[in-house]
């Protein structure tokens, strides 16, 4: 009896061998080759087809139209390593810059996640921030804007589930101006120093999210929003201010001003004495389970 045979693996190590044969005639080059990983969608594509055919044909047609098919998988994976460019290697760093242009207020919208990311205040000039990166396999983020504002874009990369490596980003924000933040994309750790400026607005969204915020005397309610599970923010503003952190989610904790409040599930709110009669104040919310948000006055 005629039984179907699973060719898929053995001709990609067929594959395989011709690459390594092309690489070592100089044909290809090692750098090229690892944009193979761009495609590693196509084999789950090969080895799905496999199984229908494995089921709906005959085992003799079944098998003849699984190995062209996984051949010509092959072929085109070589034929697209051999067209690209080759992936850059190693960590590469490089820098930004947006002039000021009468912006009286400024925007960061940060959209990437597995980031190291930091922001402080200082005079730029005619600068509205001056940026710093550094990224494996150069992954640089992209930067855009007008009108004060900045939007930052990290790809995904060219690892097989994104970037290899950690990425960083440094911003030194314009000190004359007020700014908001929001940052998205999970994974990553934000040390924001605002003590010698303003601050409007801070919105974190994101699972797995690390922040080390120091905050600035506000002017009027400041919002500081934080959305998405695992998140661990410890927060620190100047002795006197009022504030308020609403935590809701299970396992959700709060450490204020030395005070430890905990809720396995619906919401916990901590409150400092003079937050009802205060006009100058940070409110601060955290959605999401298994959080906790630490808040001191030690600015």
């Amino acid at each position: 009896m005629n039984r179907y045979r699973f060719l898929t693996f053995p001709i990609l190590l067929i594959g395989l061998g011709l690459v390594a044969l092309l690489v070592n005639l100089g044909a290809l080059s090692w750098g090229q080759v690892a944009r193979v990983f761009d495609l590693w969608p196509l084999l789950l594509i090969v080895i799905g087809v496999e199984l229908i055919l494995r089921r709906a044909a005959a085992p003799g047609v079944a098998t003849g139209l699984g190995a062209a098919v996984a051949s010509l998988a092959v072929v085109a994976a070589i034929a697209y390593v051999s067209a690209g460019p080759a992936v850059p290697s190693g960590e590469h760093s490089g820098s930004a810059a947006a002039p000021l242009a009468g912006a009286e207020s400024g925007q960061v919208a940060l959209d990437g996640g597995g980031v190291r990311f930091s922001a402080h205040l200082a005079d730029t000039g005619g600068d509205l921030y001056r940026a710093g990166f550094r990224n494996p396999n150069g992954d640089d983020p992209a930067f855009a804007g007008g009108s004060g504002n900045v939007t930052i874009r990290y790809g995904s990369g060219r690892g097989l589930f994104g970037s290899l490596g950690q990425r960083s980003l440094d911003l030194t924000l314009n000190s004359a101006l007020p700014w908001t933040l929001k940052l998205d994309g999970g994974g990553y750790a934000a040390d924001i120093d605002f003590r010698q400026g303003r601050l409007q607005g801070l919105s974190l969204s994101g699972g797995g999210i690390s922040l080390n915020a120091h905050l600035p005397p506000p002017q009027g309610t400041v919002r500081i929003a934080i959305s998405g599970g695992g998140v661990n923010a410890d927060l620190h503003r100047p002795a006197g201010v009022a504030a308020r952190v609403t935590a809701s989610g299970g396992g959700s904790a709060i450490d204020g001003d030395g005070n430890h409040q905990s809720a396995l599930a619906g919401a916990t709110v901590w409150t400092s004495p003079e937050f009802a009669a205060a006009s100058d104040r940070y409110d601060v919310t955290v959605s999401g389970g298994g959080n906790h948000v630490s808040i001191d006055s030690s600015g």
